[in-house]
């Protein structure tokens, strides 16, 4: 065979091995699309405040009906009081020999004469009521000059000249909530009282107690809020007197009770969390766990999961990473 004969077949060989290979051989995808099938190894985290709020009803916890009375000595001169109406902490219900005397809804009985330089429990529980009434005081648990000053510009504001800033305890009447409901009136304009009775109320809210809070809660201690107020709950009950005069006013507590009002609930304190897929997690054991980052495992405490999404802590007190493992490898841990 020539020379051109066997360049020409050459040739045609080369060009069928070609297309041959044209024919078995896939082309190859977009490097896009490639990736697509691999997947992220790493991907970036997120810090957020976690305060765990839910709705919560709460029910009425009904006093029994109080008798108001009246410790100071003297002839009524004036009384402020209407069976189905109100008695209302800081308002003067009754004046006693032209004296005010002061309706207040503290958390303890005022049980003695306070002034300038007392202590204790009861001058806390009149200061936070002062504070919640509006007065610039602080709960020191002691009677200093902003207290004095704030019970003076109090009987002030009721109609007393001249008062000294001092509060004895026969010019307060004891309310058991903010705003109390009178059932029935006992003193007149006129009559003399000695420790007599004032007024006599229905049996009124007293507190709010959790019915239900539902699963997974956060363990930690928990406020309510309701209508812009805060107060703290003790044993799923609250007691705070501003926040019961705001549900006792409200819709909630006019028709069935029994319903609750939902107040909002959550941790009084929210925690720093860091939010991870839960892919990331590993080695879990309840609620202790490890995540990697930079192939570097590291402790976590779950605090809770919700939607695909799970909220960590790490329990090295050291800054959470930017980012995480998907794919930790190995026989890697953190314990």
């Amino acid at each position: 065979m020539g020379v051109a004969a066997v360049s020409l077949a050459a040739v045609a060989l080369a060009g069928a091995g070609l297309t041959v290979g044209l024919l078995v051989s896939p082309e190859p995808g977009p490097s896009d699309v490639a990736q697509a099938y691999e997947g992220p190894r790493t991907v970036e985290v997120r810090q957020e405040s976690f305060d765990d709020a839910r709705q919560v009803p709460f029910t009425p916890v009904l006093g029994d009906a109080v008798e108001l009375r009246v410790l100071d000595s003297g002839r009524v001169t004036a009384v402020e009081c209407e069976p189905g109406g109100q008695i209302v902490s800081g308002s003067s219900p009754v004046t006693v020999d032209d004296r005010p005397v002061i309706a207040l809804a503290t958390s303890i009985p005022l049980w003695r004469d306070l002034g300038p330089g007392s202590r204790g429990a009861d001058v806390s529980s009149l200061q936070e009521e002062l504070a919640r009434l509006g007065f610039d005081v602080d709960v020191s648990g002691v009677y200093g000059t902003a207290t004095r000053n704030a019970v003076r510009d109090l009987f002030r504001g009721a109609g007393q000249a001249r008062p000294d800033g001092r509060l004895t305890s026969d010019r307060v009447v004891w309310l058991p909530a903010a705003e109390a409901q009178i059932s029935e009136c006992l003193l007149a304009v006129g009559d003399h009282t000695t420790d007599g009775p004032l007024a006599a109320l229905g049996a009124g809210v007293i507190g709010l107690q959790a019915t239900s809070v539902g699963q997974g809660m956060v363990e930690g201690p928990r406020i309510v809020i309701f209508d812009g107020l805060t107060a703290p709950v003790v044993d799923g009950m609250v007691t705070d007197p501003a926040l019961l005069a705001a549900v006792a006013a409200s819709p909630w507590l006019t028709g069935d009770a029994a319903t609750g009002a939902p107040l909002g609930f959550a941790l009084a304190e929210p925690l720093d969390v860091t939010v991870v897929p839960p892919a990331s997690l590993f080695d879990l054991a309840d609620s202790a766990g490890c995540v990697s980052s930079e192939g570097h495992a590291r402790a976590v405490t779950v605090v809770t999961s919700q939607l695909g999404r799970a909220f960590v802590t790490f329990d090295d007190g050291a800054p959470p990473p930017s980012s995480v493992d998907l794919e930790p490898t190995g026989t890697m841990s953190c314990r």
